[in-house]
């Protein structure tokens, strides 16, 4: 039987969660759903099942919710769910265990660990320093959840009543116009057309005009990779960002991004 992992990342916190998880399941394949998630997935022998993603207006990434509609899979042996997240999950987990109920899946533990939060429309990401003290804590919480992993704890799931609030009201309003936000895409002249940006993208959403500089094509899940991994700085979301941190996580590489480095 076959361990898999399925994650999204934009800036590679989930991507490092579901390397963890797969080491402390003795290996697993890791499968990236971002450009799969028109396509699908579909396997036969499955023995574990992770789902590791980010928290995205207080619910999963569109990408990630037309990947499960699509994946065909047997009936997994332990399913579990991480959430990276930068503010308040909201009852992602939950909104999650009802996805994973409606395909006729048992979901068996599920986990919301604070991360770096870096979605630029509304913040600026934490100063380096506190960056690395975030990380340092995201570390030592999933020794915990590997652990619970690697012993098949089973964790419960609950909502709460703000939490459907958001999971009905905001998350919805915000799927409805994430697409065609890409609209406040800026590039300054400091772009040097070196493609990062569209090697990163997870869902394929930018192209190079004549190889030259980057166009978004309105299919956007608003992830901010191409903001955090431009090595020039030279992408902003409308006036917001020129002065702004960056940030990815220091264990995530932009090649471990690129669509070649995915399964």
């Amino acid at each position: 039987m076959k361990n898999t992992i399925f994650y999204y990342t934009g800036t590679g916190n989930s991507l490092h969660a579901a390397k963890r998880s797969a080491e402390a399941l003795g290996g697993a394949e890791l499968v990236h759903m971002g450009r799969r998630c028109n396509s699908g997935y579909k396997a036969i022998n499955i023995g574990v099942v992770g789902f590791v993603f980010p928290v995205y207006a207080w619910g999963p990434p569109i990408a990630v919710e037309k990947f499960l509609k699509n994946l065909d899979i047997p009936k997994p042996h332990y399913t579990f769910t991480i959430l990276t997240h930068g503010g308040w999950p909201g009852d992602t987990l939950s909104m999650w265990d009802d996805m994973l109920s409606s395909k006729g899946f048992c979901h068996d533990a599920g986990w919301a660990l604070r991360a770096v939060e870096n979605y630029v429309p509304l913040y600026n990401p934490p100063a380096p320093h506190k960056q690395s003290e975030i990380n340092t804590l995201l570390d030592a919480r999933l020794n915990e959840v590997c652990t619970q992993i690697r012993n098949r704890e089973k964790q419960p799931i609950t909502g709460s009543f703000l939490g459907k609030f958001a999971r009905y009201v905001i998350h919805p309003l915000w799927a409805m116009q994430a697409a065609r936000s890409d609209r406040n895409w800026r590039v300054s002249e400091k772009c040097t057309g070196c493609g990062i940006c569209a090697k990163v993208c997870p869902v394929g959403n930018i192209t190079m005009i004549e190889a030259t500089r980057p166009r978004w094509n309105h299919t956007c899940e608003q992830c901010m990779a191409c903001f955090h991994w431009c090595p020039e700085k030279a992408i902003t979301w409308g006036k917001k960002g020129a002065a702004y941190h960056h940030y990815h996580h220091p264990a995530i590489t932009a090649t471990d991004l690129f669509p070649d480095n995915r399964t």
